[in-house]
């Protein structure tokens, strides 16, 4: 089973988070927000010291990268 949950800032589609069956989780950017010489911050934990975007996100075990895991709702909804 695959749980999808899309991420946004105000209404720009910045990315999804796909949890996936025995606790791993990643975070994949959307193209058109990567695309976007405009885009809104996210967070800086995803730039590099020199200003770049991290595209490639790591998949994580349990947990979900730092930024999000107050963000998120805990338990079944």
């Amino acid at each position: 089973m695959t749980n999808i949950l899309e991420v946004r800032l105000g209404n720009t589609v910045v990315g999804k988070f796909d949890l996936i069956t025995g606790g791993r989780a990643f975070f994949t950017f959307e193209e058109s927000y990567l695309n976007d010489e405009n885009r809104p911050v996210l967070s800086q934990s995803f730039f590099t010291q020199s200003g770049d975007l991290i595209q490639q996100t790591k998949t994580v075990q349990t947990k979900i990268p730092p930024f999000f895991s107050n963000l998120l709702p805990e338990g079944h909804s």
